[in-house]
């Protein structure tokens, strides 16, 4: 196997509890800057929980993009993470980020 449809993972919670959408946006360094791999793509879980996303296309290993999430709940949403800058690997699940819906 030289490619891979990676997967993001993010823990996306809100203090009221409930329902909570990761909103996740990735684009490759090709791209300049633009989201070209997901721009926005949603996933919900409950608040708390980690919400994977996988990415729709195959990409070859060693391929660098960057990705960032935002947790939703209703029409208020969190800022946008710190850009994560990753690259495909066979061990790839990018994850370890957080986002927390401010005020709830």
């Amino acid at each position: 196997m030289d490619s891979m449809k990676p997967v993001l993972t993010a823990k996306v919670s809100s203090s009221s509890g409930g329902q909570v959408t990761a909103k996740f946006f990735a684009g490759t360094y090709a791209a300049g800057g633009a989201w070209d791999l997901v721009n926005g793509g949603t996933v919900t879980v409950a608040s708390g929980s980690v919400a994977r996303l996988t990415l729709p296309v195959s990409m070859p290993f060693g391929t660098q993009f960057d990705w960032q999430v935002q947790a939703c709940q209703g029409t208020t949403c969190s800022a946008l993470t710190t850009l994560q800058d990753t690259h495909v690997s066979p061990m790839l699940a990018a994850g370890g980020d957080a986002a927390v819906v401010p005020g709830r």
